[in-house]
């Protein structure tokens, strides 16, 4: 799911009036919304491991629009549940409930499960190869869906689907690859290879709306790993991709809410830092040292929505759809910025705390309770007296930081200049003296032009289902874009300070690669992070900040190249000498 792929929307209409031909007659306004009432009997398949009996207790049905906006929530809280839920209000278009609805599962943990299928191409199911999940237009007197009997069913250890007894007469036309009736997506969260280019020769822009799937493998956009089949997840992908319209009858789909985390180790000795490839250290990621930098440091931002179809957001609420670290139950958001920053380990939102909102301890155990297909939902409520709902997933979280292994500089300024660079020995995983640590800072100089070279361990994601994993089930974050972000002013002082250092900013060729420890810290993979301190000297001048001997302090931001997709970072102290 693209994080820019606007989340949540339906649609709205401007009203058809029916105008008096007479004097005599009385003018009637025709409807301009109306409601679903979704009828069925929701039962895990029998054996199944995963869903079958009580297992499937803890799952949620999400009843969603093409454009993303969530119509209705239901939990399944019985073995058998008999679904009888009306949708909130839809706007109508040319008098109809807008194509394109679907239903969709949330696991018990919060993850993504898949969704029910409604009709096939074939005459079973399970010799199909095209496959439906959502609905045609619908007229209001069509508003009552009686689904019947679905039967929800695992495909891999937390990917799966459900599906009708019979096809629903008012399902849209079968246009989803499928084998034998199983969307292609599922098993994957929609990473494998898709057949969009040849089944979808123009893309149209309407396609990249969160409820819709653009590359027609099953999994929408909203929950879609790679929203265009390329098998390149969404926050690396920068081409092949279209902005979904925001205005006219999609107005809902300008209702933007993203949500994406920020994992920092800030402490001036390293502690709290955690990298896969630290073997043999304190730094090795484990469940005991992962779960620690977890709850200390571990953020989500929030991108408010604040305005759906003109009338401005009044009021913000949010919550985790089974998510075990996020409240179960909508707290309100505090006010002020377009951000909200939710520190998970202390429960607090923009450092306040929040009423229904926990603090939360990461444990790890039997593996992390955190996962790039959590699932959230923000709720807000406008000027015009209209309430919303939205949904969204963080495609990917950082669970390792971007961490130091050796630091050097060169009066080389060439594409090369790294590969002559004399480095530290002492790596601060490897040495008591932590060189770049705040006690042993890294000296450049005050007025030669130099390149610093800072040999990291890429910072690591958890394996999407689907992917190939090692023992660690790690992935090295490729496409990252490496800042040099300088928060503070020299010596600490009050003053101009640069920020974030766009110009001197590079960026990581490689792709995202299965975590491969070799053994020994020495022999892992790393990556030259290579900064020209005349582009860092600019950063200072532009924002009219000193640059002059003394001491300050870079934030390493890995940052994912498409916007909103989160960031892990690593402090380095610096000195400048004459």
């Amino acid at each position: 799911m693209h994080r820019l792929h606007w989340i949540g929307r339906s649609m709205l209409i401007v009203c058809a009036v029916l105008l008096s031909l007479s004097p005599h007659l009385t003018t009637q306004a025709a409807a301009t919304s109306a409601q679903l009432t979704v009828k069925a009997t929701i039962t895990g398949a029998a054996g199944d491991t995963n869903v079958g009996g009580a297992k499937i207790i803890g799952y949620t049905l999400l009843g969603m629009s093409k454009t993303g906006r969530v119509v209705f929530s239901k939990k399944i809280t019985t073995a058998t549940t008999i679904l009888n839920q009306t949708s909130s209000s839809i706007a109508l278009v040319s008098g109809q409930i807008p194509a394109g609805i679907g239903f969709h599962l949330i696991d018990k943990d919060g993850d993504y499960f898949g969704p029910v299928i409604l009709s096939w191409a074939s005459a079973t199911r399970t010799a199909s190869t095209k496959v439906s999940n959502t609905l045609n237009a619908l007229t209001p007197a069509q508003a009552t869906i009686n689904l019947g009997a679905v039967t929800v069913k695992t495909k891999s250890k937390g990917q799966g689907y459900a599906y009708t007894a019979t096809k629903y007469a008012t399902a849209a036309t079968s246009s989803v690859s499928a084998v034998a009736g199983v969307p292609k997506g599922i098993g994957t969260y929609g990473k494998a290879t898709s057949l969009r280019t040849a089944e979808r020769a123009v893309t149209a822009a309407a396609d990249f709306l969160d409820g819709a799937d653009a590359d027609l493998d099953g999994i929408i956009n909203a929950f879609d790993v790679s929203d265009d089949g390329d098998t390149i997840p969404d926050y690396a992908d920068t081409s092949g991709m279209l902005t979904p319209p925001s205005t006219g009858v999609l107005c809902e789909s300008a209702a933007s809410f993203t949500l994406f985390s920020n994992f920092k180790a800030t402490q001036p000795d390293f502690s709290g830092t955690v990298n896969a490839y630290a073997e043999g250290t304190a730094y090795e990621s484990s469940s005991t040292t992962t779960a620690a930098a977890l709850t200390a440091t571990l953020s989500f931002a929030i991108q408010r929505i604040t305005a759906v179809c003109g009338s401005n957001v009044t009021k913000t609420e949010f919550k985790g759809v089974g998510v075990p670290y996020a409240p179960s139950s909508y707290v309100t958001l505090p006010t002020g910025g377009s951000d909200v920053q939710w520190t998970v380990g202390n429960g607090k939102m923009n450092t306040t705390s929040v009423t229904g909102l926990s603090a939360y301890t990461f444990t790890c155990t039997p593996t992390c309770e955190i996962s790039g297909q959590d699932t959230f939902m923000q709720r807000v409520t406008t000027a015009n007296g209209k309430q919303y709902e939205f949904v969204t997933s963080p495609t990917f979280v950082f669970i390792s930081h971007p961490m130091i292994v050796a630091v050097g500089t060169t009066t080389n300024t060439t594409a090369t200049a790294c590969s002559s660079a004399v480095y530290s020995t002492n790596t601060y995983a490897g040495s008591a003296a932590k060189y770049g640590s705040q006690s042993n800072r890294v000296s450049i100089d005050l007025s030669a032009n130099e390149t610093l070279c800072i040999k990291i361990f890429r910072p690591q994601r958890l394996a999407i289902e689907g992917e190939a994993v090692t023992p660690v089930a790690y992935y090295d974050i490729g496409k990252l874009k490496y800042y040099p972000d300088i928060p503070n002013a020299m010596d600490g002082k009050s003053g101009a300070a640069p920020g974030r250092c766009d110009g001197a900013m590079v960026s990581d060729p490689a792709s995202d690669t299965i975590g491969a420890p070799t053994g020994t810290l020495a022999t892992n993979p790393t990556y030259t992070i290579a900064w020209k301190t005349a582009n860092i000297k600019l950063c200072f001048s532009a924002k009219s900040a000193t640059w002059a001997t003394g001491t300050f302090a870079i934030d390493i931001q890995a940052i994912a190249p498409v916007a909103n997709s989160g960031n892990a970072a690593q402090k380095l102290y610096m000195t400048i000498v004459p």
